[in-house]
């Protein structure tokens, strides 16, 4: 079950910084820093101190949770609609172990103007970050799934949908749209799970 971001879900950590308590439940620079209102009063009144905020959490491979980080991939693909009871709400990214079998992202960059030269400092800088862990936040809207006639219209919605997700074939998939992504100031260590899991995250690390 996914946890809304309110003031009600600080509480007392009785654990060491930056250690993160999960269970089952369901960058551009412009963007990376801005926070939500309710976590901006939450550091404003926390910073120093050992509140943390729970989030719902998702994880996805490299590059794809660079890229989401960094403002590049602002459409999020899953098979099920795993994060449709998440509209409007904040969610934490947690980088796999694992990377991502396929080269398709890159065609995408390339396609936006971006140099190979550029696109593999995008790529460096999103490794710097440990994998295996939770890495930053980002903001869910709606979710919607893409069906042939997408496809296959005049407009083609599904090519426009490609480019921001830096993906395709996008058919059948679950499309969900990304905004406001910033990177913790620390990433924080953690074990990777399927669908969606809460963590919690000190308030002196968003």
């Amino acid at each position: 079950m996914a946890v809304r971001l309110t003031k009600n879900n600080l509480c007392k950590s009785r654990n060491k910084p930056y250690e993160v308590r999960g269970h089952n439940d369901a960058r551009n620079k412009e963007t990376s820093n801005k926070l939500t209102k309710d976590e901006e009063e939450c550091v404003k009144q926390d910073a120093g101190s050992d509140d943390t905020v729970s989030y719902p959490c998702i994880s996805a491979r490299q590059p794809y949770a660079g890229l989401m980080l960094n403002g590049f991939k602002t459409i999020e693909t899953r098979w099920t609609p795993m994060l449709k009871e998440l509209s409007n709400q904040t969610v934490a990214i947690h980088i796999a172990q694992r990377t991502w079998e396929g080269d398709e992202w890159r065609d995408g960059l390339c396609q936006r103007g971006l140099s190979h030269m550029q696109i593999d400092c995008i790529v460096t800088e999103a490794e710097n970050c440990a994998r295996g862990s939770i890495a930053g936040l980002i903001d869910v809207g709606e979710t919607w799934q893409c069906s042939a006639d997408d496809s296959s219209d005049d407009g083609n919605k599904a090519t426009e949908w490609e480019k921001d997700a830096l993906l395709k074939p996008l058919e059948e998939k679950y499309l969900t749209r990304l905004t406001n992504p910033r990177w913790l100031k620390k990433p924080i260590k953690s074990r990777g799970q399927k669908g969606v899991w809460t963590v919690t995250i000190p308030a002196k690390n968003i």
